[in-house]
């Protein structure tokens, strides 16, 4: 999902009147008329085996003997690489240039999804490999991706020359069918009905003024395309902003990415219904529901507990609230709670550029998984702490690299992972 900044979404409501009468063609049934994109079926980088990972504890957390942490290492290689926790498996490096986002695993925890400079992949977990999903021109966005419920099918948006389209995709067969189109600066979205048939939803204007969610199915049996009730229950596999009854939502006022040093900011979750959630990032009110707040704090991130309960991330220069970076967990209504100081980890590129550690839940829900990247011992390692608080303990430690200036950072640290079952 990306966050604009809110001037920007002051902009994107005023063209909205004339966008409309742009989308009104996709959700009246037309198909969208613009190539589709050119799908593939090689890997970008052939499957190469690494050094062994460091497996210090008997799998924790739910994990079952095939799990594994799927991540990305290096500022410069972008790796992604795939590492078993089990002490006899063998970890594999499957493509490097990997962009930070997406990297969203289906339902059951067997595929990834990401992009490259020029195309979004579809990694095969237990087989180490990856496949072309869709070539894309560098300067493509991928906006929004979904699993289908089973696993069998993808959805996702593409923006490119001013365009937002929303393709379905087969697995089986890899064909991909464009569902709608909207121009780029309103939201576009990728959702699934209970019967699994695939829908785009666009931001609309309601019939008496105001703004409202237009889905559209495509079904992929017939070819059709209609519009659907505003009203209709749409499913999104991937959505871990949403709360276990599915009534409340969060979402990221800022990014913290990327946080200026000796600025001190403040940025908390904001609180949505359970309507769609771009409606209320885009709204034209200045008046928000604020779910969490830390002063001189960003928070992202949020993740649901199945009790209801939130883990997020929260970050800030040193010199605004030493030792605060860290992963929070609180319940709404209530003050975040710091569970482990993480500490901030500062890229050699520029000591103004502040990167959070990125964090995943155990398999069970009952562990937060976090990464500290030691540029001093030149060690990137993945913790476990219980969000019920306790003593925390090592989970994998990647070797270190071979000396040399800058090798950690550019080959080894840890920027984003996930957690696979």
């Amino acid at each position: 999902m990306r966050w604009r900044e809110f001037s920007r979404q002051m902009i994107g409501i005023v063209v909205l009147v004339v966008a409309l009468s742009f989308v009104a063609v996709a959700v009246r049934g037309q198909a969208p008329n613009s190539e589709p994109l050119r799908p593939g079926i090689e890997p970008t980088v052939p499957p190469t085996p690494t050094a062994t990972p460091v497996a210090v504890t008997p799998l924790p957390g739910g994990a079952s003997p095939d799990s594994a942490l799927v991540m990305i290492q290096g500022i410069v290689e972008r790796k992604l690489v795939v590492w078993p926790l089990d002490e006899g498996g063998a970890p594999r490096e499957v493509d490097r240039g990997v962009a930070l986002w997406p990297l969203i695993p289906d339902p059951a925890g067997t595929q990834v999804i990401y992009r490259t400079t020029n195309a979004l992949m579809a990694l095969d977990v237990s087989a180490g490999r990856s496949l072309i999903v869709a070539e894309l021109d560098t300067d493509d966005l991928i906006l929004a991706v979904q699993w289908s419920p089973d696993g069998a099918a993808l959805a996702f948006v593409v923006e490119t020359g001013g365009v937002q389209t929303a393709y379905y995709m087969p697995r089986d067969t890899r064909d991909l069918t464009a569902m709608l189109q909207a121009p780029a600066g309103l939201p576009v979205d990728v959702a699934w009905l209970d019967d699994g048939r695939p829908a785009a939803v666009v931001m609309g204007i309601g019939p008496v003024g105001g703004l409202q969610a237009n889905p559209m199915l495509y079904d992929p049996v017939t070819g059709e395309r209609r519009a659907l009730s505003p009203d209709v229950a749409l499913v999104q596999p991937y959505a871990p902003w949403r709360s276990p009854d599915g009534q409340h939502q969060l979402y990221a006022l800022a990014s913290s990415d990327k946080v200026q040093s000796s600025v001190c900011r403040t940025a908390g979750l904001g609180l949505a219904d359970d309507g769609w959630v771009y409606l209320e990032i885009t709204g034209t009110s200045l008046l928000r529901t604020i779910a969490f707040e830390i002063r001189n704090m960003i928070l992202d991130l949020a993740v649901w507990l199945p009790d209801g309960r939130v883990v997020m991330r929260a970050i800030a220069d040193e010199g605004c609230a030493p030792g605060a970076t860290g992963i929070y967990v609180a319940r709404l209504g209530e003050q975040p709670r710091q569970l482990v100081a993480t500490g901030p980890f500062v890229t050699r590129d520029d000591n103004d550029i502040v990167w959070g550690a990125s964090f995943d839940l155990s398999p069970d829900r009952t562990q937060v998984a976090w990464v500290k990247n030691d540029v001093e011992a030149r060690q990137a390692s993945v913790y476990l702490t219980p969000v019920d608080g306790g003593e925390t303990s090592l989970l994998f430690a990647a070797p270190a690299p071979p000396n040399g200036a800058f090798t950690f950072e550019d080959t080894a640290a840890i920027l984003d992972f996930l957690w696979l079952p």
